[in-house]
């Protein structure tokens, strides 16, 4: 497990709300997305290590490593983060082998 030194940030997290069906084949937003801040690690991705990931050029990547926890379960693909003043689309996650810690990929969308 990284030592707690290693986590300094603070990244929050956005859950959507849930939707409702707009009868059209689409789906309204129906609650407000709720949110939750964790202290993270993060780290702007070089390009070879994006280009392995399979991540897209011409946006910044970025990895944040969190303690795996019920709340960092819940961060997925339709999550989105905001760190230093920057939005972040997030692209995939991956539990580390001892299951302590979550990386979560994601791309500067602003």
């Amino acid at each position: 497990m990284g030592g707690a030194g290693q986590y300094r940030e603070r990244v929050t997290f956005f859950l959507p709300g849930a939707g409702q069906d707009d009868g059209a084949g689409g789906v309204l937003p129906s609650e407000p997305e709720s949110s939750f801040t964790l202290y993270a690690r993060v780290q702007v991705l070089q390009g070879s290590e994006a280009l392995r990931l399979g991540l897209e050029q011409g946006q910044t990547p970025y990895r944040i490593t969190v303690r795996l926890s019920d709340a960092s379960r819940a961060v997925s693909r339709s999550v989105r983060a905001e760190w230093a003043g920057r939005t972040l689309a997030i692209t995939s996650t991956a539990p580390s082998e001892r299951r302590d810690q979550l990386s979560v990929y994601g791309l500067d969308s602003d």
